[in-house]
Order: structure tokens, then sequence, then C-alpha cells
């Protein structure tokens, strides 16, 4: 339900029609290597080889699919993880990445010689060192855990906000991983030397195929677990249409605090038909317009907050009104010294029409467009007359 529509390139959830990412070209590839080595071990044979040491059953094809795997997946899961401090990343970034997928691919690879190791010396050479290079996932989350912060701190930028943001969903996708191969190589012990010296006749860990069931299930669980957090951090990493959604809710939320705080009246006007008239939006700030007058005459502060916060004035402005001279209008407005005389302003009553009071608001989301009411507080002709000639 979460592949089917990133494969089709559908919306999905919110999200609009999307590329596909090379993380999770990469997740499918994994799926894709675990699917055909699941399918050719169910119905071709297989080599199998005994552990001398052990004396356990060892798929090959199956520690074949692991080596790259583990390599590839560890190194998704580093790549995914852009935290770093200050404005640029440390120089050894991308070569502490390589070298810690390459220890996961290196302790899976050496898993695979066990079956081939002369002598039980080289055996638990082998063994030593695959657990040491598979033990560096401990200390590795554990420090990814300290220094990424709990929350980021106010002020933060938006390009420090994603790269908090894919921080954390890469610590799950780490934290879920490391989790269930933890279970796999408990399981390799427990099937491979506990369950066979240690449990009942009978019991399905002294069966020869509880290796095989074993690893079935938590190789099959490993990669489904990972695949759905790749999808997770393709939206929030790598996805530059969900990206682009954040840069315009952050640009919304901002412009929802200019539109609504601002002491200056702001006016987004759009050009509407072919008659070259305009369509007018005037901010909240245009009811406090005026010389005492306007609608906030007779309100308090805490009135004028609560009722107009979200209040907007809708208008249209006929063709007529962009006739007007404005050279004229220019030489008008320099004033002569001393002369107390206001001029007139050059648009006409009857160029504005359908003056509309409005409930809009950038914040809210949900809304869909501007929904109109009806007022008893009236915009001043005067001022309406003078913000359309700025217009």
């Amino acid at each position: 339900s979460r592949i089917v529509p990133l494969v089709n390139g559908a919306p999905h959830q919110n999200h609009q029609s999307t590329k596909l990412s090379g993380i999770f070209i990469g997740g499918l590839t994994v799926q894709l290597v675990a699917f055909f080595t699941d399918f050719i071990m169910a119905n071709f044979p297989v080599p199998v080889v005994i552990d001398p040491v052990l004396g356990s059953r060892v798929h090959l094809l199956r520690w074949c699919e692991w080596a790259p795997c583990a390599t590839f997946m560890t190194f998704m899961m580093e790549g995914a993880d852009l935290y770093w401090e200050g404005d640029m990343p440390p120089t050894d970034f991308m070569r502490t990445k390589y070298i810690h997928s390459a220890t996961q691919g290196g302790a899976v690879f050496l898993g695979l010689m066990f079956p081939f190791c002369s002598s039980q010396k080289t055996w638990a050479a082998a063994m030593f060192a695959a657990c040491c290079f598979y033990l560096t996932n401990f200390p590795r989350i554990w420090n990814r855990m300290k220094t990424i912060p709990s929350s980021l701190s106010e002020g933060a930028t938006v390009e420090e906000a994603e790269r908090f943001n894919a921080a954390k969903i890469a610590l799950r996708l780490r934290s879920v991983c490391i989790l269930v191969w933890s279970i796999i190589v408990m399981l390799y012990f427990v099937s491979s030397y506990f369950g066979p010296r240690f449990s009942s006749e009978g019991s399905l860990l002294k069966s020869p195929e509880a290796t095989m069931i074993c690893e079935c299930f938590f190789d099959v669980l490993s990669k489904v677990l990972f695949l759905v957090t790749i999808v997770d951090v393709h939206y929030a990493v790598f996805d530059p249409f969900a990206r682009t959604e954040r840069r315009l809710e952050e640009l919304r939320q901002l412009m929802s605090a200019v539109w609504e705080s601002s002491s200056d009246v702001i006016a987004i006007s759009v050009r509407t038909g072919h008659n070259g008239g305009a369509t007018t939006m005037l901010s909240p700030a245009f009811f406090g317009m005026g010389s005492g007058g306007g609608p906030k005459r007779r309100l308090s502060i805490d009135q004028i907050k609560n009722m107009f916060r979200k209040k907007s004035v809708l208008f249209q402005l006929s063709s007529r009104a962009f006739d007007v001279d404005l050279e004229e209008i220019v030489k008008d407005d320099k004033i002569i010294e001393g002369e107390a005389e206001r001029r007139e302003s050059k648009i006409k009553t009857e160029m504005i029409s359908n003056v509309q009071c409005t409930d809009f608001s950038m914040s809210d989301p949900t809304r869909e467009g501007v929904s109109f009411h009806e007022t008893t507080y009236k915009p001043e002709t005067g001022s309406l007359r003078a913000v359309a000639e700025v217009v």
C-alpha cells in the first residue's frame, strides 16, 4: 500500500506525485535481492555445507545475499543521517560512513567463511573478528543518539530543521535494523549451538531445519521494516516535492505573521478578465485606516485583536481606474509648502465594486478559500479609494 503508489508515480497520502529517489531505488534493490534468494532457495537445489565446529547447516546462498545487502543497507542508514553541527559537515563525514558500512559487510563475509575454516583456531579468529565488526553498531548508534539534540533551538533555519528531521528518521531506521539483526545473531547461536546441545529430543531447536526457519523469518522481517522506514526517509529527505511543501509551509507561516500583525496595509492584487480590471484583498491593518474613523474607533485593543486578526477586505477595481493619468497624480502629490488643501483621489467611488469583508487566514491550512460574511463594520470609502489609487 505504501510502495505501489511510489512505483507507479501516483500521489501517496498527502504527497504529490513524486520521482523515485536513489535511496528508495536502493531499498527496492535490497528487496529484490532478498526475494530472488528466497525464491531460489524454495524452488531449486542450493549448496548447503556443515560448520566444522558447531556442526550446524550453513546455507551459503543466504550468506551470499546477506554480505552485499548488509553493506548496502548500512550505507543507506548512514547516508540518510545528514545531521552535523555548524554550516559545513566534518572533513571525515563520509569516510566514517564508508568504514562502518564495510565493517558490517565484513562481519557477514567472515560468517560466510566459517564452514571453510580448516581449524578451530581459524574458526575462532574469524568468529572473534566478525563479532567485533558487528558490535561497532552499538557505540555508533549511542554516539548518534548523544550527538543529535532532543529538539532544535529557536530560530533554526529550514535547512537545519531538515537535517535534524533526517537524522531522527535515520536514527529510527538504524535502531530498527540493528534490533532485528541482533535477534538474527542471537538466534544463530541458539539454533547452531545452544539448541542442539541443551534442548530436549523432538524440540524445534534440535531440528536441522531450525536455522533455515529462523533465518528466513527474521530476514523477511528486517527487509520489510527496512523498506517501510526507507519510504519515510524518502519523503523526509530525498523527495523534492515534499521538500518544496515544507519550504512553502515555512513561507506561509512567515507571511501569516506579517499579514496579520503588520501595522501597514498589505494589498494582494490580481488582474482579472480581459477588461483590465483587478481584484484586490487588503490585510487586517486596513481597518485601522482613517483619521479617528474606521470600524476600530469604538473598540478596545482586545476587541480589535480578536475581531479583526483574520478579517480582510476584498473589492473589485474597474478597468477605468487604470486609465487615470499617473503623471498627473504624481504632480498633485508634490504639495507646495504651506498648502493645507488635500487633493481629491483620482479614483471615483463608482470604480470600486463588490466590496466585501472576508474571513481569511494564511495560517489556517484547512481553509480552501475565502469565506464571505455580513458585517456591521463597513470599510470607509475614503480609505478604500486611497488604497485603490495605490493599487
